[in-house]
């Protein structure tokens, strides 16, 4: 058996097609950054070829504790707090606590959502993500 000589493969990550979801544990904070605006996914179809439900809105983000690059799905209270406080969606590149907390009794979220400031020789550009939903 011949010894191999090869040199380490090396590569650079020009686009992430698929992006993992992160999910959701009521009263943990995350931190993350919006790489892109709020989208709608596309619709998923039932057996009849029908659609059942809305499309969710997915947005691209990086956790700020791991690096990682992903996607988290905003329900409606989550996008009004974001939309109305960064219209336009000026909230893309910028860094956030989020705190999902379940309101008992009802039917949705409230969130603490606070915009953070990281260091910047901590923080990890991602690579650019021009996927199409």
């Amino acid at each position: 058996m011949t010894e191999s000589t090869a040199t380490p493969f090396k590569f650079t990550v020009k686009k992430h097609v698929t992006l993992p979801l992160f999910k959701w544990e009521n009263n943990k904070p995350y931190y993350y950054r919006f790489d892109a605006a709020i989208e709608q996914g596309k619709p998923i179809k039932e057996k009849d070829g029908e659609s059942k439900k809305e499309p969710a809105y997915l947005a691209p983000v990086t956790n700020l504790e791991s690096g990682e690059q992903g996607e988290i799905i905003l329900g409606t209270v989550l996008r009004g707090i974001l939309d109305e406080d960064y219209p336009d969606a000026s909230y893309v590149g910028k860094c956030f606590e989020l705190v999902q907390k379940r309101i008992t009794g009802k039917n949705y979220n409230s969130y603490g959502v606070t915009e953070i400031e990281v260091d910047s020789a901590a923080q990890k550009e991602p690579a650019k993500n021009t996927s199409k939903k």
